[in-house]
């Protein structure tokens, strides 16, 4: 049966692929070169960042929030200023009263009409008092002082009755004419017209005002956001120099060496900086730290796969790859247990040997299942991985040991989904 043009390439191109996924796991470059004691290499790695520029930005974020919170108190200003002047405008506002101004106009004016109606009326009475006074005068003028001196007398106390008469009125008048003209003055002061026009630029510059206050008043609200996200990424970057700090001298050296692999590979790894506190918590020895960051390395390779392959078993693989490895911090903790005695801790040294059998299994099923395309990379790979293994078992063994059962069981698990789709082409149940 002929084979479809192009399958066998594709599988072979697929097959290497996932192989170069498993077994790109590059020795440690020699510790000479990588300072695994520096805080600002652990730094560079987990945060993308070394210390020395995380404080930088710590300290330009805090100049920052400091200028935003200068606008903010201007802002402030501004609309204390602003409000000043508003309330001012609807103090001179409550003083007009276009209607009540028109209506005290038309009153006083009224009351000036009935005031010059009294003027008036005395004055007429003035007049005929006085034409009168004139009359006794003449009269007066045509009678003999002494034969008619009786008649005299009665007509001259008359005329002082009249001329008294006439000085009341006179003075009556004076009043009169006083409220008249204060009448006329308070009229003077009241425009209606005018308070209207003064009345709807007040409130016209008030609406401007108002709106100018609401601005700055939404501006606040957004530069304060401003400083409260810019708080919140402080609190994050000093947590984050609070964690580097806190670790000890041979934590920042473990972690460093660990991730090295990862850093050289180009490997992404799920690192929550969360982990540090745990660290830092639990007071993980270089074995705690290295199981954990083969858990990492476990998730990240499979979901590696699982992207490109789409198939969600390896999804469902990083997860427990993931979780095996992290029960392995507390598996190391029991072994290690002086309590425990020495059955623990022999088996715990000798897990060096026994996970340099098991990675060469797995790798060899791996190349079984795979198919003859893949075999011979696979099995070079296994053995390179069973090298590395053997080489590094000494003082470092637990270490190596898990380095190489993430090799075979990976290589074993990529083997046998790589066999079954080879399989499924080639039509077989």
């Amino acid at each position: 049966m002929n084979k479809p043009e192009g399958v066998g390439i594709f599988r072979l191109t697929f097959i290497f692929f996932v192989a170069a996924i498993l077994f790109s796991q590059p020795a440690f470059a020699q510790e000479e070169v990588n300072d695994f004691n520096s805080l600002d290499l652990l730094s560079t790695t987990i945060y993308g960042v070394d210390t020395i520029m995380t404080q930088a930005e710590i300290d330009q974020i805090t100049l920052d929030n400091a200028d935003l919170q200068i606008q903010i108190d201007t802002n402030d200003t501004e609309n204390t200023g602003w409000q000043t002047t508003i309330d001012a405008n609807l103090a001179t506002i409550a003083t007009l009263d276009p209607i009540l101004d028109a209506a005290l106009i038309a009153d006083l004016e009224a009351a000036n009409l009935l005031l010059q109606g009294q003027i008036d009326t005395n004055d007429t009475e003035n007049t005929g008092w006085q034409t009168t006074i004139d009359a006794n005068l003449a009269t007066i003028a045509t009678l003999d002082p002494i034969l008619d001196a009786v008649q005299i007398a009665d007509l001259e106390a008359a005329n002082l009755l009249l001329e008294g008469q006439i000085d009341a009125n006179n003075a009556e008048n004076i009043t009169l004419q006083g409220s008249i003209d204060a009448n006329l003055a308070t009229i003077a002061t009241l425009d209606p017209i005018a308070d209207a026009v003064l009345i709807a630029d007040l409130e016209a510059a008030n609406l401007l005002l108002e709106g100018q206050i609401d601005a700055n008043n939404a501006e606040n609200i957004t530069l304060q956001g401003s400083i409260d996200a810019n708080i919140t990424t402080v609190a994050g970057l000093q947590q984050q120099l609070d964690y580097l700090n806190a670790l000890s001298g041979d934590q920042v050296f473990a972690l460093n060496r660990n991730l090295n692999n990862a850093v050289k590979s180009g490997l992404i790894l799920n690192f929550d900086p969360a982990l540090l506190q745990r660290i830092i918590d639990e007071d993980f020895d270089k074995h705690q730290i290295n199981f954990l960051i083969i858990a990492l390395e476990q998730e990240a390779r499979f979901l590696a796969i699982y992207e490109k392959t789409g198939n969600e078993r390896f999804l469902i693989k990083a997860d427990t790859q993931k979780a095996k490895f992290l029960a392995r911090i507390d598996l190391h903790i029991a072994n290690h247990d002086p309590a425990a005695g020495g059955a623990a801790n022999e088996a715990a040294n000798n897990t060096a040997g026994e996970t340099r059998r098991e990675a060469a299994r797995a790798a060899a099923e791996a190349a079984k299942e795979a198919g003859q395309a893949v075999a011979e990379e696979a099995r070079a790979a296994a053995g390179q991985a069973a090298n590395d293994a053997a080489q590094d078992a000494g003082a470092d063994g637990q270490e190596t040991a898990a380095e190489a059962i993430l090799s075979g069981e990976v290589a074993q698990e990529v083997g046998q989904e790589t066999a079954a789709a080879a399989k499924q082409r080639r039509g077989r149940p």
